[in-house]
């Protein structure tokens, strides 16, 4: 009891409970090094949805002791950038032990709409570990039944099916390519003869 209270001191002391703003890379580096479990949002001044993220930050930073809330802007940090991937703004970074566990890029991931509730927020960050938020809450909070959850994450917002149907794997391009007529080529070029005089 006495060791959680002196953690929660020292996160305190070292930030947290605060959404703050970093001002260059080697802040960042500073508070991945000192706090174990830390979110940190890439975002762009003009960029509507990094001021929705912004909202959504700062109602976490404030309940949430254990881990630290950060956002850094990412015109000013372009070797972060880089190194990092950033390649979508907002793009938050969780970070837990210095090491960068997930990005999660845009929206998708949130339900792909810009009118998310916080508590999605908070579960998805929590299933990278950077965040501790129970998912039974979640679920009461918002009148989800799990089952549907479930289903809902077997198709996702944007999944993709990758596998290649035996079509493409078996040639049928060169099957479908060798029972063309060798002539249609020249039809085709028949036909502009007779436009271009």
């Amino acid at each position: 009891m006495i060791a959680k209270q002196k953690k929660t001191q020292k996160n305190v002391l070292n930030g947290h409970g605060r959404y703050m703003e970093l001002s260059d890379q080697k802040e960042f580096f500073e508070a991945c090094r000192v706090s174990e479990q830390v979110v940190i949002h890439f975002y762009r001044p003009s960029t509507l949805r990094c001021q929705i993220v912004d909202r959504h930050l700062e109602t976490l930073a404030a309940g949430h002791l254990e881990t630290r809330f950060l956002k850094i802007n990412a015109e000013k940090c372009p070797f972060l950038v880089e190194k990092l991937r950033i390649i979508m703004l907002p793009t938050i970074l969780c970070v837990k032990n210095g090491k960068t566990e997930h990005s999660i890029i845009g929206f998708d991931e949130l339900g792909g709409d810009d009118e998310f509730p916080t508590s999605v927020l908070a579960l998805v960050l929590s299933s990278y570990d950077v965040l501790k938020y129970d998912k039974d809450t979640f679920l009461e909070e918002n009148n989800i039944d799990q089952d549907e959850l479930e289903a809902d994450a077997e198709g996702g917002v944007n999944k993709i099916d990758m596998r290649r149907g035996p079509a493409i794997r078996e040639g049928v391009n060169d099957a479908a390519a060798a029972i063309e007529d060798s002539d249609s080529d020249a039809e085709y070029y028949e036909g502009l003869d007779e436009i271009g005089h």
